[in-house]
């Protein structure tokens, strides 16, 4: 069989016939139904095999529907009322409270003239008041763009910029760091509003002592009051209508790109994670320790919600809180990353944790080490459950793979979830990279691409970064080109081996390597001949920064005043607290490859094998 000719006929295949494929391949590869498959995994979908037969149906049947985020969550709370959807702080909020304070927002976002398809900025931790605005965005019809708290002053001016944006909710503290660009953006004060994450100010929770405005803006009370009398109409919206705009980092200096969510998108994400083989069921608890300016949080928040699924929010986390707050909540769902899991991994106590269904990781692939670490420890604590890790990016809202309990391989981020299909693509010799739509046999190494109604309508404003990543294959279909290199076993579990974009993860964030020695390069490059960044494993954060650099003769005797300046630049904000470098380190030269390129991992492997020295020396004195 020729494989190309077979996509070419994909592409004019009717939706019946699609239907009848999809089920066709599950009998397959259940053995239900005798017959040859391809080699290739975007056509043969092994994975279907851990679904039940239940799970295919729905996955055939779906239809993505013309409905916002908002009218998802209104279908199920007005129908659940009295129900607790949250705690935070120690304080219950209802599903009719909810609603009310959802539409008592929207009805202050339409009285300041907010209109649909402008961006609001939500720079604030996990808390009430982000979900708030981001269901009273959607009332309205108009796009939420959460950000980190952490955000740069560099990346918080790329985004004024890339949204025009003037409306912005930030976290107490924050107008003061940003004001200077608030000012040269011409953001009215009153369109600037704080918001302190330990008094919330919708009538949920009040705490003597809170920090009070200097005056400079108007406080969250005040604004609310602006949509009395008023009531803000909802707005129908499609499903190709962007709902959320997420930032993500890149490659390149001075970067980071607004992803836009579509309703669609969320509405996909949301059916995946409803009905696939999670156990996520009314009635659960979900410990809610992520951001909603991360996709993977910001699924996980409206899957709960829009389920029943009480949600206890925790506004910021030191990892080795962790413990105490599974013990006092009792969650059946946890969602973290791999560092939270060493804290509870190198817990001593015996804990009773029977009441756990799943415990989730993303944001960072985890060592086989730390997998094994990890579910002896659940085990010992008598949780019946394993580490579920899953495999996604902000361009795919939630997650497009994850393992599942009852069917987990070590070592693999699982399986596609059952919209989403992954396919893996040839590397193109002649012009050195993976945009090829050439599929390699299951097994085979390759680019990791997904397609799925999960996948992103664009990057905001960013046509040319888009169609670095979106592109359409001979099937038909629209393919993220993920940057990852990685394979897919005859059982369907996928692998990552090695990543295309240098990028580093740290502690679940992005941080562009190319972006932060740029920065540096503008401050200290009259001092240095060379430097760059490069990521290298951590015993703590796992992958960090680090700055390699080689001084100019003139200047080899002031290794003291460029580590001043690097100081200086890092105290600035105009890197945010993940991009700082963990260590800078002098080289006498900086070795390169045959093509003269900077080989970096010969600089990695020097500098380990110098770490692990010095730990070795550390132990004999």
């Amino acid at each position: 069989m020729d494989i190309n000719i077979y996509k070419s006929e994909l592409k004019n295949m009717s939706e019946e016939d699609r239907k009848k494929r999809i089920k066709n391949q599950w009998e397959l590869v259940t053995g239900k139904q005798l017959g040859p498959l391809t080699g290739y995994s975007s056509i043969d979908l092994q994975w279907l095999k851990h679904y039940s037969e239940e799970t295919i149906d729905k996955m055939i049947n779906f239809e993505v529907k013309d409905e916002s985020m908002y009218e998802t969550l209104y279908k199920y709370a007005s129908k659940h009322l009295e129900d607790v959807a949250f705690e935070y702080l120690g304080v219950k909020c209802t599903y009719r409270q909810l609603l009310y304070n959802i539409d008592r927002m929207a009805n202050a976002l339409g009285a300041s003239n907010i209109k649909e398809n402008d961006i609001v900025i939500i720079d604030l931790p996990n808390m009430p008041e982000a979900r708030y605005l981001i269901y009273a965005c959607s009332k309205i019809g108009a796009i939420a763009n959460p950000i980190m708290p952490t955000t740069s002053e560099l990346d918080f001016e790329a985004i004024l910029k890339n949204t025009n944006s003037k409306h912005l909710f930030l976290m107490e503290g924050l107008t003061e760091k940003y004001s200077k660009l608030l000012e040269e953006h011409n953001i009215p004060r009153e369109n600037v509003v704080e918001i302190s994450p330990i008094r919330t100010s919708a009538g949920i929770l009040k705490i003597a002592g809170r920090i009070k405005s200097k005056g400079k803006i108007s406080e969250y009370d005040k604004y609310l009051q602006k949509g009395t009398g008023t009531t803000a109409t909802l707005v129908e919206r499609k499903s190709e209508d962007i709902a959320l705009i997420e930032q993500t980092g890149g490659t390149t200096a001075y970067t980071t790109k607004g992803v836009s969510i579509t309703n669609g998108n969320v509405y996909a994400s949301n059916f995946q994670l409803s009905n696939g083989e999670f156990n996520f069921q009314a009635g659960d608890s979900l410990l809610d320790i992520l951001l909603p300016s991360i996709s993977y949080g910001a699924s996980f928040e409206h899957l709960t919600l829009t389920n029943g699924i009480k949600n206890y929010m925790i506004p910021t986390l030191v990892k080795k809180d962790i413990l105490k707050k599974i013990s006092k909540f009792k969650p059946n769902h946890i969602m973290m990353g791999p560092l939270h899991l060493e804290f509870i991994t190198a817990d001593k106590k015996s804990r009773n944790w029977s009441f756990l269904k799943n415990a989730v990781t993303g944001g960072d692939t985890m060592s086989i080490g730390l997998e094994r670490a990890a579910n002896e420890k659940l085990k010992r604590n008598k949780a019946n459950v394993e580490v579920e890790q899953g495999y996604g990016m902000s361009e795919c809202f939630g997650a497009a793979v994850c393992n599942h309990n009852g069917f987990i391989k070590e070592g693999s981020l699982g399986i596609p979830h059952i919209l989403t299909t992954i396919g893996i693509f040839k590397y193109n010799e002649e012009k050195d990279d993976y945009t090829t739509d050439e599929e390699v046999r299951t097994g085979n190494e390759g680019e990791i691409c997904v397609s799925s109604p999960i996948v992103m309508k664009e990057y905001l404003n960013n046509s040319e970064e888009t169609s670095l990543v979106l592109k359409q294959h001979r099937d038909g279909k629209i393919w993220l080109h993920t940057g990852d290199i990685g394979y897919i076993d005859k059982d369907g579990y996928l692998y990552i081996t090695d990543r295309i974009k240098d990028l580093i993860f740290r502690n679940g964030f992005k941080v562009s390597p190319k972006k932060v020695n740029k920065i540096l390069q503008d401050k200290i490059g009259y001092m240095i001949e060379d430097g760059i960044v490069i990521g290298v494993p951590d015993d703590i954060e796992r992958n960090v920064p680090v700055f390699f650099y080689k001084l100019k003769k003139e200047y080899e005797e002031y290794e003291s005043k460029l580590e001043e300046e690097l100081q200086s630049i890092y105290q600035s904000g105009i890197l945010s607290e993940v991009e700082i470098p963990k260590a800078s380190v002098m080289l006498e030269e900086i070795p390169r490859t045959g093509a003269r390129k900077i080989n970096k991992k010969e600089i990695k492997k020097n500098y380990l094998e110098n770490i692990k020295n010095q730990k070795q020396l550390r132990r004999i004195m």
